[in-house]
């Protein structure tokens, strides 16, 4: 089933350069010194970004969502089957397998998806060693990406809309903003990597020409994928393949059809099959990559949680401390208001940052400390504002309207239904709005407001959750600088949003926060979620990390300094002996 390609991007412009200008002849080609450009500003120069992948539109009188809605009616009627690929090889039947069940409709299956088991890694990682991946040219590395990057954007479009949809429960709009996302990586990469090669080169002299290389590690490296982000699937991918690096991939099990798709966007761009296995597991088949002898490295997105459980397997390994290691790991967001903030901006950065994709994102607001004088006006506003558009805009993402959807599966459901049923019982909290968990059709948490005038109440600090359950503290103005030293900073969040007018109190927190090592992005009066991986370095410090473009690749490469000497001495003894 071909969906409509849209010819959004016949050409990917960066700075004043076309890359490839679209595919000329079958052929894709990058201009020879292509980089981050230097443009003239009116401050002087500075680094010209690629441009962002353009959203298309979603009303019902678009051409494209009528595409995506026919492309999920075929999905619903055929099942998808979601093979192991080893070497190119499929495998479309394994002695286990999960059945593909939309998170808003769980009695529904739309496909199953096929287990690795040990046998499968173990040939994936023999068919590595020799991938020609490592000895293609850095110009053909980037032109089968950058050609990845406009199939995303284009042909495989309407699928990838679909499957997030689907599989993952994401909204349109959501589902649009992770590919675009997803697409701008791939540009930003090729990019990174050009200026790294241009300017990487040590100083060269009249007589002596150096010059620095990068190869790739030597083996395959482990690539670990989260449910919740194709952008963020697509960094961890990317990394070790522009080095050079083959990549024995295993997505989560609740992203294993856009995560298919995407493996049959890269191959279809060129890129060798013995460079990219597919291997989707369960936690023991996650064991098995991390444990395999002939692992150089492993490149993780997801949860703190998830990572914790990896690092148990890499720990077994005598040669832990050789592996190249990238974690880029997401968690809780908190929001801080000060009593000088917008209260209308101060709402919805609380709501759109902690409910937007049932509060899964990577780092979406999970608490929220509010000053007792705001708090009095939002307190009066809030049930109204939820009647007439939070809750009527929850349920399936196959409705245009749907802000808040279902949570990924049982587990998160569960931990959700936990929390709820905590505040119920506690003497110290109490829901204020929603509280109803519905699990007959899918795995509903109608949006929740939990409120609590103790700062260092336990609901507050509950790392495990994720979904549309905001905890709020309500604080005495005058204790604004007492909350930020004692109670934001232990609960130790991934981001933080500092809502504020006051410059000398977001000064203050600004600082007092940024020198905490858990917390990775800062944004002021705005949500937590405002950053993407194109903008934002969101890996945690808890594990030895950083998704910085010019890092990531490097921490997935073997430096190598070639130096020839064109004028080499002829005399055995030095100078000054003659």
């Amino acid at each position: 089933f071909a969906p409509t390609p849209h010819n959004m991007l016949s050409s990917l412009r960066f700075g004043s350069s076309i890359v490839g200008g679209a595919i000329r002849g079958g052929s894709w080609r990058v201009p020879n010194g292509w980089g981050q450009r230097l443009v003239q500003t009116k401050s002087g120069f500075g680094v010209s970004p690629p441009p962002p992948t353009p959203a298309l539109g979603l009303g019902f009188d678009h051409t494209f969502r009528e595409d995506v809605d026919r492309v999920i009616a075929h999905m619903k009627m055929t099942e998808t089957h979601v093979p192991v690929i080893v070497n190119g090889e499929l495998y479309p039947s394994t002695p286990e397998f999960d059945d593909i069940c939309p998170p808003h409709q769980t009695s529904f299956s739309v496909g199953r998806c096929c287990v690795s088991s040990s046998a499968h890694v173990d040939d994936a990682a023999q068919a590595s060693v020799d991938s020609e991946w490592s000895s293609f040219s850095l110009e053909k590395r980037t032109n089968i990406l950058m050609k990845a990057a406009q199939l995303m954007a284009t042909d495989y479009r309407e699928r990838l809309t679909a499957s997030l949809v689907l599989q993952q429960s994401k909204n349109y709009h959501e589902a649009q903003q992770d590919i675009c996302c997803a697409a701008d990586i791939i540009k930003n990469g090729v990019d990174a990597l050009l200026h790294l090669h241009e300017t990487a080169s040590p100083m060269s002299t009249s007589s002596v020409v150096t010059k620095k290389e990068f190869r790739s590690l030597g083996g395959p490296v482990g690539c670990f994928t989260p449910f919740y982000s194709l952008s963020l699937s697509v960094h961890s991918l990317l990394s070790p393949l522009l080095m050079g690096n083959p990549v024995l991939w295993v997505p989560d099990n609740h992203s294993t059809m856009v995560s298919y798709l995407l493996y049959t966007t890269l191959i279809s761009a060129g890129l060798p099959k013995n460079a990219l296995h597919f291997l989707p597991s369960s936690q023991e088949g996650v064991d098995f990559v991390a444990q395999h002898p002939l692992l150089s490295g492993v490149s993780f997105a997801g949860q703190r949680g998830n990572y914790a459980d990896l690092e148990k397997s890499l720990f077994s390994r005598s040669d832990f401390r050789s592996l190249a290691v990238k974690a880029n790991c997401g968690g809780p967001g908190t929001l801080v208001a000060h009593k000088s903030a917008d209260i209308r901006r101060t709402v919805v950065a609380m709501l759109r940052g902690g409910f937007e994709y049932a509060g899964q994102n990577h780092t979406s607001s999970t608490s929220a400390f509010i000053p007792k004088t705001m708090w009095r006006e939002i307190e009066n506003k809030l049930p109204n504002l939820f009647a007439e558009l939070v809750f009527p805009k929850t349920g399936s993402p196959e409705q245009s309207e749907t802000f808040v959807n279902a949570v990924i599966n049982r587990r998160a459901y569960n931990v959700c239904k936990d929390h709820i049923t905590k505040a119920k019982n506690s003497d110290d909290a109490r829901v204020f709005l929603g509280g109803d968990c519905r699990p007959q059709v899918g795995f509903f948490v109608d949006p929740t407001v939990i409120v609590t005038e103790d700062p260092s109440h336990e609901l507050l600090g509950n790392k495990r959750l994720k979904g549309p359950v905001i905890n709020i503290c309500v604080y005495d103005d005058s204790d604004f600088e007492e909350v930020v030293l004692n109670s934001v900073s232990p609960s130790s969040p991934i981001a933080v949003s500092i809502m504020g007018n006051d410059q000398n109190a977001v000064d203050f927190a600004q600082n007092v926060l940024s020198l905490q090592r858990g917390i990775e992005g800062i944004t002021i009066n705005d949500k937590t979620t405002l950053f993407n991986p194109t903008q934002f370095p969101f890996s945690s410090s808890f594990p030895p990390s950083s998704l910085s473009s010019t890092s990531s690749l490097t921490a997935f490469s073997r430096p190598l300094l070639v130096s020839e000497n064109f004028s080499a001495p002829t005399a055995v003894l030095q100078s000054h002996m003659e």
